[in-house]
């Protein structure tokens, strides 16, 4: 009671500082919690603009920039689809070879490049090292700031709590297009080749040793992109690009043909044929399973009472069973 008597007897402008030194401090040690706050702000302000009106639909309105992509998430994909087209294409491989890969892995690998620029390209390190701490800071304040607010709302004012929760929700909004940039920036790097994904070039390099005809098509490429994946040890992009491959079936068969069941099982044995032959029967059973799970589907949809009902929107009735049968084989 005396320290805090004491505190309240400094002069404003002194005690404000030391306020503002000490929601530092709490920023700092409570750094993690308030990442997750972050996190819960971004997943919960959609849910609020959709469940209220009125008023506090705007607000939910305005928070929900905090899980808005912005536009530096554009600038990330077009860099790293940049960067896989030109290792495809340096080691002579089909366009159609780079589309089956999946970008988003490598969006997720991006923090693995920082310390290469570290070695490469030091002005672009320190660049990003800026950028990771200015939006750490900003995400450590973020919550003390909010806490102080609701203690300062209580004993003062009640717009007091909705200013400092403003500030927050713009500090958290601030430390989100931090983070944006600094990943378009490691994400520049590696289309620049400063840096180097190994799981990129691991599957390029693999691609290249199968030696696949370019006219090969986007199933067989998919099913290779899975042997390339395996041999890099990414079971994540393992398992993806399975399920990918036994989608692009559906997008092959037309089950308005009464043979469809026929045509899906041949573009499956192709596949399974293909992992089979590069030692990989765990795969080839993988897709044999997920392709016998996929026609049972199929067949439940499409033999369901007047299916052409289902779809009203002025399709033919050959039109429909397409429509169905291909929904209901990409549900994985």
């Amino acid at each position: 009671m005396e320290i805090a008597h004491s505190v309240l007897l400094l002069p404003e402008t002194l005690l404000f500082a030391v306020v503002a030194f000490i929601t530092y401090l709490i920023g700092i040690l409570a750094q993690e919690l308030s990442k997750g706050f972050r996190r819960a702000m971004g997943i919960s302000a959609t849910a609020l603009a959709g469940k209220v009106g009125g008023w506090a639909n705007a607000v939910g309105r305005a928070a929900r920039t905090l899980s808005v992509p912005d536009s530096s998430g554009q600038q990330i994909r077009s860099a790293v689809k940049d960067a896989v087209s030109d290792r495809y294409a340096e080691r002579g491989l089909p366009v159609r070879a780079s589309l089956c890969f999946p970008v988003d892995l490598l969006e997720d690998q991006l923090e693995s490049l920082s310390m290469q620029l570290w070695h490469k390209a030091p002005d672009q390190y320190h660049e990003t090292d800026r950028l990771a701490a200015e939006s750490a800071f900003r995400t450590g304040v973020s919550l003390p700031l909010l806490v102080l607010g609701i203690e300062l709302g209580i004993l003062g004012p009640w717009w007091v709590a909705l200013l400092f929760l403003a500030a927050a929700l713009v500090l958290l909004r601030q430390a989100r297009v931090l983070e944006g940039e600094r990943r378009a920036l490691l994400a520049t790097a590696l289309s620049q080749r400063l840096a180097e994904s190994q799981l990129l070039a691991g599957t390029v390099r693999t691609l290249e040793e199968l030696n696949l005809l370019q006219s090969t098509g986007s199933l067989e490429w998919q099913v290779a992109t899975a042997i390339a994946m395996e041999k890099a040890g990414n079971v994540d992009g393992y398992d993806r690009m399975i399920d990918d491959a036994v989608r692009e079936v559906s997008e092959l068969v037309n089950f308005s043909d009464a043979d469809w069941e026929g045509q899906a099982r041949a573009y499956a044995d192709g596949a399974t044929t293909l992992l089979l032959d590069h030692r990989d029967p765990k795969g080839a059973d993988l897709i044999s399973r997920k392709t016998d799970e996929a026609i049972s589907r199929v067949k439940e949809a499409t033999q369901a009472p007047q299916p052409v009902d289902s779809i009203d929107d002025g399709l033919s009735a050959e039109a429909v069973l397409k429509r169905v049968g291909r929904e209901a084989w990409r549900r994985i």
